[in-house]
C-alpha cells in the first residue's frame, strides 16, 4: 500500500449581491488535477446568475487532467511580473493558485479553503481500478 495525498483547493463565485457559493473542487492527487462541481451549490447559484464554465460543461461529471486545467493557469500571474516573485512562496501552479486566490478582474471567481486530505491509503489494485473508471468515462 502507499500512501497517496490529496490537495484540494475550493473554487468559489461571488454574486452580484455578494453571496459566496461553493462551485467546485480542484483537486491535485499524485501530480494529476480533478475537478467537480459541488453540485447542489452550483444549483442555487445558477438561480442567482453564475455560468457553467466553459471548460466544464457538464455539472454532473468529474474532470481530470494530467497537467493543471488551461482554465486555471489562466488565473495565475504571468512569472515575468515582479509581483509574480514578491508574492509567490513556491514555483508550483497549485500553490499559486492557493496563495493568490487565482482572483481576475473580469468575473467573480476565487480559491479559497486549501487542505490536505491526508492518509489516503490506496494499494496497487485501487489505483487501476481508479485509472480505469477515469478512462472509461
Amino acid at each position: 500500500m502507499t500512501l497517496d495525498k490529496k490537495e484540494v483547493l475550493n473554487l468559489f463565485w461571488k454574486s452580484g449581491e455578494g453571496i459566496e457559493f461553493k462551485i467546485g473542487e480542484l483537486c491535485r492527487k499524485s501530480g494529476k488535477y480533478y475537478f467537480k462541481y459541488e453540485v447542489e451549490s452550483v444549483k442555487e447559484a445558477l438561480e442567482q446568475g453564475f455560468e457553467l464554465l466553459p471548460s466544464f460543461p457538464r455539472l454532473d461529471s468529474e474532470y481530470f487532467r494530467e497537467e493543471l486545467f488551461r482554465i486555471f493557469v489562466e488565473r495565475i500571474p504571468n512569472k515575468n511580473r515582479k509581483e509574480y516573485n514578491n508574492n509567490l512562496t513556491e514555483n508550483d501552479e497549485f500553490i499559486a493558485l492557493k496563495e493568490t486566490k487565482g482572483v481576475m478582474t473580469k468575473d467573480s471567481l476565487f480559491f479559497k479553503e486549501f487542505y490536505y486530505s491526508e492518509n489516503q491509503e490506496l494499494d496497487e489494485e485501487d489505483k487501476l481500478l481508479e485509472t480505469d473508471k477515469k478512462n472509461n468515462n
